[in-house]
């Protein structure tokens, strides 16, 4: 049966139930971060210029929310996007 535009859902999630895959596997990557922190740390030290800036970019990825266009403006501090910034790093 086809959909049809108006009919209400039916099965599924209810909205607001996290998806157990996705919980599960943030899980497995925060135990392999945890596992091999000192590693990464060591390898992160050992690089060197346009490389270390990039994969330093990459991180803050993870541990800050991407920010909007608007929220950058509405700052008055930061006038760039990421991948503006990410773009001039890596050239």
């Amino acid at each position: 049966m086809p959909f049809e535009k108006g009919r209400p859902k039916t099965g599924g999630r209810k909205p607001g139930t996290p998806n157990r895959t996705t919980a599960n596997l943030r899980e497995l990557l925060d135990s392999f971060w945890a596992d091999n922190f000192e590693e990464v740390c060591r390898e992160f030290a050992a690089l060197e210029g346009k490389d270390k800036i990039a994969v330093y970019v990459k991180l803050l990825e993870f541990g800050l929310p991407k920010r909007s266009h608007a929220e950058i403006m509405a700052d008055g501090q930061l006038r760039l996007q990421t991948e503006q910034i990410t773009g001039m790093v890596i050239k």
